[in-house]
């Protein structure tokens, strides 16, 4: 039996995609979650309500308490081992996306998993020159993607190009808007990241048509005639997931070509620093073997050794109540 550790509303849509696709391979999988974790976390990724209905529209079954004893426990990244470690079996990792920003910095915490459920073979390369087993990994294309819903539908009365803003340290809405704006035979549309600010999305809104954070990748490449993103946002290989041959303008620091280059040179137009956007410049490049090279699947799950951690059942109060004070102070004071 497999249990997908919820840490947050935005993970059901990788989990219950993930344990569907696991029910047609014939696993028992579902979702939980842990009460206290979400009732003391602050904002809408923590909303118990919105999470079972959000599962039930998946049509996955969502436990509200952990099964400790289950036998494989599956998390994202940076998970609290204080709360994950609390399982006694194994313990495996999935990607939410192709994680160009995350991935390429394995640290020690997440060399603990048992096992590692990845898209395809660019996750495995840094996986296995990170030092993790190749018995460990596990490719299983994007389930994420593969269940996915067009939930939202334009009118055009122009060509629209869509931008798929990020939202951590590495976001470039600063440098994107204006190259946008400048772009008057175009209608923009923004879709926001499922964990966009508010602050983010009401300057953005000055500018554009910024859709609800609940449309769809899928949707956004059914209206879409070019798509706009920050360089290290992983939502660019989605849309390639979905058509290789949709024009995609990356946009971003000169910096930011090094580590990934070899991924980067097959998008239709590199935009970088000052340099505007020019339409004229679009390669119109079929991105086929990028998306075969990222996304492709085996789903050979290996028997392995236990390495990760388990902490001992009879500290859970002790670990709740720490839990509790550390997101107390980290989300609700103001």
């Amino acid at each position: 039996m497999i249990e997908c550790f919820l840490t947050n509303l935005y993970s059901i849509d990788v989990m219950a995609p993930f344990c569907l696709e696991m029910q047609k391979r014939g696993y028992q999988c579902h979702m939980a979650l842990d009460e206290l974790f979400w009732k003391v976390s602050y904002g809408e990724h923590f909303d118990i309500q919105k999470a079972i209905q959000k599962a039930k529209s998946w049509g996955v079954k969502l436990n509200l308490r952990l099964n400790y004893d289950i036998d494989i426990a599956v998390t994202q990244w940076r998970v609290d081992w204080a709360l994950f470690g609390l399982y006694k079996n194994l313990k495996a990792k999935i990607s939410y996306g192709l994680g160009l920003n995350k991935i390429a910095n394995v640290t020690y915490s997440e060399k603990l998993f048992d096992y590692y459920f990845i898209h395809g073979d660019f996750e495995k390369k840094i996986l296995l020159e990170n030092g993790i087993d190749k018995k460990r990994i596990t490719k299983i294309g994007f389930p994420k993607l593969k269940y996915q819903k067009i939930n939202f539908k334009i009118s055009k009365t122009k060509p629209i190009i869509t931008y798929l803003a990020t939202w951590d340290k590495f976001k470039k809405i600063n440098l994107v808007i204006p190259k946008l704006k400048a772009l008057k035979d175009y209608d923009i549309y923004v879709k926001p990241h499922p964990l966009q600010s508010i602050e983010d999305i009401k300057f953005l809104n000055k500018y554009f048509n910024v859709l609800d954070k609940s449309v769809t990748i899928k949707s956004v490449v059914e209206f879409s005639d070019i798509i706009v993103g920050d360089l290290k946002t992983a939502s660019l290989f989605d849309v390639i997931y979905y058509k290789p041959d949709m024009p995609i303008i990356a946009v971003g620091t000169s910096d930011e070509l090094d580590l990934y280059y070899d991924l980067y040179k097959d998008f239709d137009l590199l935009v970088l620093d000052d340099e505007s956007i020019d339409i004229n410049k679009l390669k119109h490049k079929n991105k086929i073997k990028l998306r075969n090279y990222c996304f492709n699947e085996d789903w050979v799950l290996n028997k392995v050794s236990k390495i990760s951690p388990t902490l001992d059942i009879s500290e859970i109060e002790v670990l709740k109540d720490r839990l509790y004070k550390t997101y107390k102070d980290t989300y609700n004071e103001k």
